[in-house]
């Protein structure tokens, strides 16, 4: 039976002392994440190019939109939650948020923010979407 006298835990090692020798040497701790990767694969290019997204259709899979954000960035998908969508014309999805989240609109608006909401949106509606985004009263 062997006694432990104590464990030590950092970021890489774990170490646990003993009385025995062949217990003092460092174990590295696997990490889930390190086989995963750091950003989701980009959604595949097999969307049609002619966009012409309906008001309906653009209201009727925000929901969707906003579950798949989530696997590229939690923020976004949070922050898009806040908004709706109140317009749709050709290939432009229009987001409006309540003026008390404006932030949200500024945030949403940053490129790269912007291009995962566009090819979330392009993905679930099979079509190339762009979104804008406004204030309600603006």
């Amino acid at each position: 039976e062997e006694k432990v006298n104590s464990i030590e835990i950092n970021r890489d090692t774990v170490k646990v002392k003993s009385s025995q020798p062949s217990l003092k040497k460092a174990q590295p701790v696997k990490k889930e994440t390190e086989n995963a990767e750091a950003k989701p694969a980009k959604i595949e290019e097999n969307i049609k190019n002619t966009g012409n997204v309906s008001y309906e259709s653009a209201k009727k899979s925000f929901h969707d939109v906003i579950e798949l954000t989530k696997s590229f960035k939690a923020t976004i998908a949070a922050l898009l939650s806040l908004g709706e969508v109140v317009d749709a014309k050709g290939d432009t999805v229009v987001i409006q948020f309540p003026k008390q989240y404006a932030f949200s609109r500024d945030k949403l608006k940053e490129p790269e923010d912007k291009k995962i909401i566009e090819e979330c949106f392009s993905k679930v509606l099979q079509t190339n979407v762009k979104v804008n985004f406004k204030v309600e009263d603006e």
